[in-house]
Parts: structure tokens; C-alpha cells; sequence
């Protein structure tokens, strides 16, 4: 079992759930935030070890969330992943570019994710 703490920031209810389900299984702390704004200060106040992002949200995309997260020095190192329907080989490559550790793709499986944040 592992302590690590992990934010899952995803504006779907069902997803949202169903990930931090899969985590908490597995032995994270698991802190949930359904959009971006909500994302960046959860991250300020708890200071996860990881981030796991959705990019399209309401309130603030998931690009600018690690965009913040990178100009933040509180926030600048904690890993980011994302978690996307965005499957373009230009949105992957924009999501590297600005920082992100992984891209997941939508459908994913529990073993892609848990593969992913080890």
C-alpha cells in the first residue's frame, strides 16, 4: 500500500468516480476536483504527489492548469498526466510540450491508468 496523494481533476461525475475508485483500490489518497479552477487550488492547498487531468473543462481547460501549475514554484514539479478524448497527434504533442508526464487517451483501461501514475 502506498501513501501517495493523488488529484484527479475530471468534470465528469461517472469518470471522476470511477478513476478515484480504481486509485483508492489500489492505496492512494485521492482528492477530487470536477474543473480546472478547482483543480489549480486544490493543488495550491494540498500539494499532491500527482495530478491526473482532464484537458477539455468548464472554469479553466487542462492545459491551463498545468501551465499554472508549471509558473507556480509551490506547484512547478508535482507530475501531471492527462486523461483525454483529445486524440490528435498535435494535442498529444501540445500536452508534452507544456509539461505533462503521460497522455492517456479515452477509452482507457484500470491497467493503463494504474501503469501510468507507478
Amino acid at each position: 500500500m502506498t501513501s501517495a496523494q493523488i488529484l484527479v481533476i475530471e468534470d465528469d461525475e461517472t469518470l471522476r468516480t470511477e478513476v478515484s475508485d480504481w486509485l483508492s483500490f489500489e492505496g492512494y489518497k485521492v482528492i477530487k476536483a470536477s474543473n480546472g479552477k478547482e483543480g489549480v487550488e486544490l493543488a495550491l492547498q494540498h500539494l499532491p504527489d500527482l495530478v491526473i487531468s482532464d484537458i477539455n473543462m468548464p472554469e479553466k481547460s487542462g492545459y491551463r492548469v498545468l501551465i499554472e501549475m508549471r509558473t507556480n514554484p509551490t506547484t512547478a514539479l508535482i507530475p501531471v498526466i492527462y486523461l483525454t478524448a483529445r486524440v490528435r497527434r498535435v494535442d498529444v504533442r501540445y500536452g508534452m510540450e507544456i509539461g505533462a508526464e503521460d497522455y492517456i487517451t479515452k477509452p482507457f483501461t484500470n491497467e493503463e491508468l494504474l501503469a501510468a501514475v507507478k
